[in-house]
Order: structure tokens, then C-alpha cells, then sequence
């Protein structure tokens, strides 16, 4: 039974990541096509990797880092404590935007 080859294009549709993205991701070994033809090096991606792929998405958007990405992938037993270690520079970012937002506050208001 011959597997379905799914083109970095529609790939890209169905998992919401960008080709610039997928590209990336195979080039730094995080995310690397089923195949690539020798000929002319078009990507193809097969149905089961549709689901890590969404995963991949929906680490970058909560701002993981590929590094990060790359050790919950390889190693999931030390994803708990990367997610956490995340969650506490999340909070310190946080922090650091109500400061700005109280001196542009403060701004506003010294100059009205």
C-alpha cells in the first residue's frame, strides 16, 4: 500500500504553519519531510505528521523555542518542566509590560 505524499503547500494549509516555517523546521531537523525529490527538491509530508506539526504550531505560539520544542519532542518525560521553566519567563515578560504600560500611563497623563 503506497502512502499518500502531501506537497509542502498543502501541508502548509492543512496544519497552519507557513512553507517559510516548514522549511526552517526541516533545515534546523525539527520537523523533516517524508521525502524530497532528488531532481528537483519538492518536500512531501505524509498524514501522520500532520499531528506533530500542529503540536510544533502550537508550541511557537506560546513562544516556546525551538531548542525548547526540540527537547519535548526527543525527550516528552522533561516536557513538564520545560513547559514550567517557560511559564516562569512568561510571568517575569508579564511583569515587565505593566511596568511599560504604568509609565506610558504615567506619560499620557503628564502630558495632557
Amino acid at each position: 500500500m503506497k502512502r499518500e505524499r502531501i506537497s509542502i503547500g498543502r501541508f502548509s494549509k492543512v496544519t497552519g504553519l507557513s512553507v517559510r516555517a516548514l522549511r526552517l523546521y526541516d533545515e534546523v531537523g525539527l520537523l523533516k519531510p517524508a521525502q524530497i525529490e532528488s531532481h528537483n527538491k519538492y518536500r512531501y509530508y505524509e498524514q501522520k505528521q500532520i499531528a506533530i506539526a500542529q503540536r510544533i504550531k502550537m508550541f511557537r505560539e506560546c513562544e516556546l523555542s525551538l531548542e525548547d520544542i526540540r527537547n519535548i519532542l526527543e525527550q516528552p518525560k522533561n516536557s513538564r518542566t520545560i513547559f514550567e521553566q517557560h511559564l516562569v519567563r512568561l510571568h517575569q515578560r508579564l511583569e515587565q509590560h505593566k511596568t511599560m504600560i504604568g509609565q506610558l500611563e504615567q506619560l499620557i497623563t503628564e502630558t495632557r
